[in-house]
């Protein structure tokens, strides 16, 4: 089939050649009844579920103070591309997270020190 996209740059470009906003991914997906364009609905999914995921991520890094960004960025491609198994073991708390920012180093570090002081 010549016009179909093969990838998100095409799919956008297909998209505003016909005046569609991309924000009508998702009726564009459910209008979608050919089998023969699966295809075509795969990668209409990977898009909404990208484009989703890079709004979550820019609004919880807008909200993050700088020292902290490197970890919210490391939690939330976690969240999004860690295997299902490693997740069931976050939320069973089998795994912890350990936060080894300076901020945290330093403040432990004074923690140590004021209880070494009072005894």
């Amino acid at each position: 089939m010549e016009g179909v996209p093969t990838d998100s740059e095409s799919l956008e470009q297909v998209f505003h050649s016909h005046g569609v906003n991309m924000r009508y991914l998702g009726t564009v997906f459910n209008e979608i009844n050919e089998k023969e364009l699966n295809h075509l609905k795969l990668l209409l999914e990977r898009e909404v579920i990208f484009r989703s995921a890079k709004h979550i991520i820019n609004e919880q890094l807008r909200e993050t103070p700088d020292v902290y960004l490197s970890s919210v960025l490391s939690h939330m491609l976690n969240i999004i591309l860690a295997p299902f198994p490693f997740i069931d073991q976050m939320n069973e708390g089998k795994i912890e997270f350990i936060d080894q920012t300076i901020q945290a180093l330093v403040k432990e570090s004074f923690e140590k020190q004021n209880v070494e002081e009072k005894t």
